[in-house]
């Protein structure tokens, strides 16, 4: 591990309802907005999306809460524990796994490959895939991402 992530902070949160404030989801991420717009505009299927999905037909949106500031190279124990923590009291958490792999289980990134594969296989969506990505990196694009 290099010297620069070992001195690195990083941030463990929960995904709470804005119902009862209850976590329903424990990550890690280094950047906090970034991480919370995927959350909210995530399509893969998966509890945490249906739950999201089930907030957001209400007009409301999970409350993100940071847990704990944590150096990077402890990252892991530390999800490990807010998980299992959680857990242990009883609150029903969307996780698929028990933290510390990154957010996805084995059968999950076996499922999420499949589905990329099938949709990659169809010659309509390479093209469609093509043109947002070649409008995604115009000068125009790349000007303003400076």
């Amino acid at each position: 591990m290099s010297k620069e992530k070992f001195h690195k902070t990083t941030w463990i949160y929960a995904l709470c309802s804005p119902i009862t404030n209850l976590p329903r989801y424990i990550g890690k991420t280094n950047n906090l907005a970034k991480r919370y717009d995927v959350h909210i505009h995530d399509k893969i299927k998966s509890y945490k999306c249906s739950w999201i999905k089930s907030l957001k037909e209400q007009g409301l949106l999970p409350v993100l809460m940071i847990i704990e500031e944590c150096k990077f190279n402890i990252w892991k124990e530390r999800e490990i524990y807010w998980i299992n923590y959680c857990t242990e009291c009883g609150i029903k958490l969307t996780n698929l796994t028990k933290g510390g792999d990154g957010g996805q289980c084995e059968e999950s990134r076996k499922k999420l490959s499949e589905a990329a594969k099938k949709e990659w296989a169809d010659p309509e969506y390479r093209a469609k895939h093509k043109i947002i990505t070649a409008n995604r990196y115009t000068k125009e694009v790349r000007k303003k991402n400076k």
